[in-house]
């Protein structure tokens, strides 16, 4: 009889620790996961920035902001010029204003993040003025 009961219990023994053993294993996993989930996500950000991709995305991005601004002050001051001529003229006028200052938003946003503001080109600014999109021009 006694060695029945002996088996009895190992049974039992291994009925609950074979699954209070799987959950502190999965319990485990997930703590160190946990843990290391700050530095891992650093990492994972760093490696980003520093691709190929992002580098050479982030270069033209901030080129083409520039050249789209300058070109658009440009135009804001050729539809300055025309202002007077009709009432479509002055909505031009305005509409090309409020471009501009989406324009410098989109460049300031990107002189900004994270990933972007390292790869700008030297002969860039670190920002843009939006008050150059809306004072009145020069005649």
């Amino acid at each position: 009889m006694r060695t029945r009961d002996r088996g009895a219990a190992s049974d039992i023994a291994l009925i609950v620790g074979v699954p209070l053993l799987i959950i502190a294993l999965i319990g485990g996993v997930w703590g160190v996961s946990v843990l290391l989930a700050e530095p891992v996500g650093r990492g994972e950000a760093h490696k980003q920035k520093e691709s190929a991709n992002n580098r050479v995305f982030a270069q033209e991005r901030f080129r083409q902001l520039s050249e789209e601004y300058d070109a658009t002050l440009t135009r804001i001051d050729q539809a300055a010029a025309a202002r007077g001529t009709s009432p479509e003229a002055e909505t031009r006028f305005q509409g090309l204003q409020s471009y501009c200052t989406d324009v410098v938003a989109r460049y300031n946003s990107a002189a900004a993040s994270y990933r972007l503001q390292d790869f700008r080109d030297a002969d860039l600014p670190d920002r843009l003025d939006a008050t150059t999109c809306t004072k009145e021009p020069t005649p």
